[in-house]
């Protein structure tokens, strides 16, 4: 049977609404394995996200469960990490970039088989140092349809497939540049 999960927002509504160990809400989808993407801000002087709100809607439209996460506002929860097939840390600016590459590292050791990309105007000045810290896609200006590229899945082989697909994407719309070799 497949699932499609949906974090919940209160501990009531998770004990009606049947939630697994680490708080996404799973519901039955006939038909589809939906893609579970966590879009992670970590600095945005005070403002609300639009870097998250807006892939956020894409990813939504195409079929993912979507969960945001403002760690400017929101405490960490590492068992939110633990669900996502693909993590995307929002670098708008200098700060929040810094703090996104300190947590890189402990996602990776909560989560090793997700799928890590950064994504906004610092991902690709910061190409080099992001790879080195275990980021797999960088997607710069306009990232919004490199982001929602990311397909639906299952399998371990079948995500690698797409994570090529979606850097192959991201390269011919001219967002992100080849990894040095």
């Amino acid at each position: 049977m497949n699932h499609s999960r949906v974090r919940v927002s209160s501990e009531s509504e998770c004990g009606r609404a049947g939630c697994g160990p680490n708080g996404w809400k799973v519901r039955t989808a006939v038909g589809k394995n939906a893609a579970h993407v966590l879009l992670v801000s970590t600095y945005e002087l005070g403002h609300q996200p639009f870097g998250l709100a807006e892939p956020a809607a894409m990813l939504r439209e195409r079929g993912a469960v979507v969960r945001t996460v403002d760690l400017a506002v929101e405490c960490l929860d590492e068992d939110v990490f633990r669900g996502a097939g693909l993590i995307a840390f929002y670098v708008p600016m200098h700060t929040a970039t810094r703090l996104a590459a300190r947590m890189i590292p402990k996602v990776r050791s909560w989560n090793p088989t997700a799928h890590i990309a950064a994504y906004g105007l610092y991902a690709p000045m910061n190409e080099i140092y992001l790879r080195h810290l275990g980021v797999q896609t960088v997607l710069g200006g306009e990232f919004e349809e490199g982001l929602a590229a990311w397909p639906n899945a299952s399998s371990a082989a079948s995500k690698q497939r797409q994570a090529n697909s979606l850097s192959r994407a991201c390269r011919s719309l001219g967002r992100i540049r080849r990894p040095p070799s």
